[in-house]
């Protein structure tokens, strides 16, 4: 640290008034006047470069900083672009390629991503149509099965029996009749009984569907109708749900597919940014002189150069070197400038 101090005004203040003392005690006193005067000093002071450059290296994502061979030798005069050191890359390299299959993967997931959104957003789309749609076509048969198909199916039930129940009617009006017209003509007895038998049969059978027209008819009016009736009803309840839900939740679906793009688009920027910072390290593991000058070891600060013992054995084979660590200096042996301090007392 300089300091400068000028003692010019009160020295002379302190000199006059030692003056007018004098004059009051002797008659012949040496008169002071003011002029400039000077104070030298000596110090000790140091040759420098007037430029230097510190080396350290600072990357963005790789840690292993290990010497793969010996550095240049301290006071080695180099020219700018020179090769300083080396640092192993093995490591380095294979976590690079493993970088780039993971942003070749990254990218095919981002226009697989990109697709699904053009479909899933399309799809959800058509999706909430075919709802309200769906639920509109289920009003309309539920309110015409109401105004109509029930009551249509009632009648179609009771006209079923009604019809077998005529048709055992007209089939026993039939046997009825025969047997009156074989009592009368000369008919042979054994055509007859045939004939007899065969609509004796009829009505039996015509009696067996009237039964099962009676069962069904019963069976359609106490059950299948009202439960069809129930179900219909069950069903349009539970699809008015779920097209109110669609419609809810389809601004929602819209924002989750969003988020999920915006995800891969994110994944896939952090792994471009990833693999070049891993690229930018591999350069930095060949350490060059950045201009013309002598090789250093260590950092020159205040004059004095320092560390040379601590980064010496790191720079040699397999040694490990620090993140952000000065541990050589490249000076420039022209200008020079003298460096020093001087006390402040």
């Amino acid at each position: 640290m300089k300091r400068t101090f000028l003692f010019l005004i009160p020295l002379l203040f302190s000199l006059g008034l030692q003056a007018a003392d004098a004059n009051a005690t002797k008659a012949n006193t040496h008169k002071v006047k003011a002029a400039p005067f000077h104070i030298t000093i000596d110090f000790k002071g140091t040759f420098a470069a007037a430029k230097s450059h510190p080396i350290k290296l600072r990357p963005e994502a790789w840690a292993a900083l290990t010497v793969a061979r010996d550095a240049v030798a301290h006071g080695t005069q180099v020219s700018a672009k020179d090769v300083l050191v080396n640092l192993k890359t093995d490591k380095l390299e294979k976590k690079i390629a493993d970088s780039q299959l993971a942003l070749e993967v990254a990218k095919l997931d981002m226009a697989v991503a990109k697709v699904e959104y053009a479909f899933a957003t399309n799809n959800a789309a058509l999706d909430k149509t075919a709802a309200i749609r769906a639920l509109a076509r289920l009003e309309e048969d539920f309110e015409r099965y109401e105004q109509k198909t029930k009551a249509f199916s009632e009648t179609s039930a009771k006209f079923s029996l009604t019809s077998s129940e005529n048709s055992l009617s007209y089939i026993k009006e039939e046997l009825k009749q025969l047997r009156k017209m074989y009592e009368a003509d000369d008919i042979t007895e054994e055509t007859e009984e045939i004939i007899i038998k065969r609509t004796q049969h009829a009505v039996d059978r015509s009696l067996h569907y009237l039964e099962r027209s009676r069962n069904s008819t019963e069976a359609t009016l106490m059950f299948s109708l009202p439960r069809e009736h129930v179900d219909m009803k069950d069903a349009l309840t539970r699809k008015q749900l779920v097209t109110g839900k669609t419609n809810v939740t389809h601004e929602e679906k819209l924002t989750k597919l969003k988020l999920g793009l915006r995800r891969q688009t994110i994944d896939l920027e952090r792994a471009e940014e990833a693999h070049a910072k891993l690229q930018s390290d591999l350069k930095k593991m060949t350490v060059r002189a950045p201009a013309n000058g002598v090789v250093y070891y260590g950092k020159f600060s205040d004059g004095v150069w320092t560390g040379q013992k601590l980064v010496k054995p790191r720079l040699r084979k397999d040694g490990k070197l620090t993140f952000g660590e000065v541990f050589m200096t490249v000076v420039e042996i022209r200008p020079l400038r003298i460096q020093g301090s001087v006390a402040e007392k």
